[in-house]
């Protein structure tokens, strides 16, 4: 529980510190829960994952053309000890190497 809490609060950290250079994207649709996420459609047309527990922010920050920005997680695959966490950052797939018994955050910095 705890995790989810400061995972939330760091969610909304970013996206506040974000939204102050980035331009806004709007909330067009909640798709719903599957498994762990939650996931939300917006203006720019692409879906974003987020904690089931937590409604669709109604507006994030466009995440940056350079491939830099706030990562979205996508999935994850395992590499003998270690998981690959793929995040999907500005239309492009970034990858996140964590320990195999961690779980990969919902979103992450690059």
């Amino acid at each position: 529980m705890y995790q989810a809490k400061l995972m939330a609060v760091m969610l909304l950290a970013s996206w506040t510190v974000s939204s102050v250079a980035a331009p806004q994207l709007s909330l067009l649709a909640d798709l719903g829960v599957r498994g762990l996420y939650r996931y939300c459609e917006y203006s720019n047309g692409k879906i974003y994952g987020i904690n089931a527990a937590e409604t669709c922010p109604s507006s994030i920050a466009q995440p940056a053309a350079d491939g830099k920005g706030m990562g979205y997680f996508k999935g994850e695959s395992h590499e003998g000890s270690n998981k690959q966490c793929v995040y999907r950052v500005s239309g492009q797939d970034r990858t996140l190497r964590v320990d195999t018994n961690a779980q990969c955050p919902l979103n992450h910095e690059f």
